[in-house]
Formats: structure tokens, C-alpha cells, sequence
């Protein structure tokens, strides 16, 4: 739920003595973890009468509690989301770092308090339709170590939905510089 995401920023102390201009960044204490689709996998799963409207998500040792003058977390728990509507719009991702973003069908977005170093994490999706009784798709397999990072975005993309499935993570930086990591199941 993008209004979940949120922002912070501590500054040095200041004397006011009179008009002062102070900048601050603000980052998000939040990694973001993307699921998506190929175009053509979410088609398919639907022309065999299986629509994806919900997903829930599962990150295994993430940290609970977080300074907000020094940044530092600690804590971990696992946290679970249970079933919510999948994003309405497209996730896009520059994939193979060409300046052009691919189009992906979006089936999961989750904040997770995250520290400035990577870190990484076992995580499983599960997928189903608007009842959350049909059928449902589980992604668990090749997740065992999915890095997530403070003010980054980690997309997992791929075949998810039908037959074998093949994927690839990689860790969008948000303001920061670019981390790749590739997992194939």
C-alpha cells in the first residue's frame, strides 16, 4: 500500500539568529519488495481461469524497531501480510539497464524496516483471486536469500504464475547507487 511508504531526516543542531536556509533529504526507513509479472504470464493464468486480484507476503527476520536519530534497527520478527489488492498499475523496471523501463504486471508490493547496509531475507507470496478461496499460487522456491535495503526498491520479476517458473531480483536504488542481484530457481 503506497500509503504505507513514508519519510525521515535528522539535521544537525541550528541557533536561529535569523533567516537561515536548512536542507534536508528525507529517505524512507523502508526497503520496498516488488513481485511481478510478465504481461504475458498474468494473461495466461487468466485464460486458464485463474485471476490474480490479492496477494499476501511472508519475510522471514526482518527488524522490528528503528532509531530515528542515529538510523539504526534492531529486533527481528517475521512479518506477514495477509491478503490486500494487488497495485493497479504497471511496475516498471529497467531490467537490463538500457534506460528504458519493462513493463510488468504488478502482484505484490511490501515495506519492510530495513537497515542502510543490505541484507538478506527468506521470503514467500502467495497469490489468489478476489474470493480468496479459488485457487491460489504460492512463490516460495529460490527466495531464500532476497536482499532488501533501506530507500531501495527489490523487484522480483519473471514467469510466476504458470508453468516452470524463472525469475530475477534485482535491487533498484531509490536515491542511492545500483545493486543487482540475480536468483534463478
Amino acid at each position: 500500500d503506497e500509503l504505507r511508504d513514508a519519510f525521515t531526516a535528522v539535521t544537525e543542531p541550528f541557533t536561529v539568529d535569523g533567516n537561515n536556509v536548512i536542507s534536508v533529504i528525507l529517505r524512507r526507513p523502508f526497503a520496498q519488495v516488488n513481485v511481478g509479472a510478465y504481461p504475458w504470464d498474468l494473461q495466461y493464468a487468466e485464460e486458464s481461469g485463474f485471476t490474480v486480484a490479492k496477494s499476501a507476503a511472508k519475510v522471514e527476520n526482518v527488524a522490528n524497531v528503528i532509531n530515528l536519530f542515529d538510523g539504526s534497527v534492531e529486533g527481528e520478527v517475521d512479518v506477514e501480510y495477509t491478503f490486500s489488492a494487488i497495485p493497479n498499475e504497471d511496475l516498471l523496471v529497467d531490467v537490463d539497464d538500457n534506460g528504458e523501463f519493462e513493463v510488468y504486471e504488478y502482484l505484490s508490493m511490501s515495506y519492510l524496516l530495513a537497515d542502510t547496509t543490505s541484507s538478506t531475507h527468506k521470503m514467500s507470496f502467495t497469490f489468489t483471486d478476489e474470493s480468496e478461496t479459488a485457487q491460489a499460487a504460492y512463490l516460495h522456491s529460490g527466495l531464500e536469500y532476497v536482499p532488501i535495503q533501506r530507500n531501495w526498491r527489490t523487484n522480483i520479476l519473471g514467469q510466476i504464475l504458470t508453468g516452470g517458473i524463472s525469475f530475477n531480483i534485482k535491487v533498484d536504488p531509490i536515491y542511492e547507487d545500483d545493486h543487482i542481484h540475480y536468483v534463478n530457481a
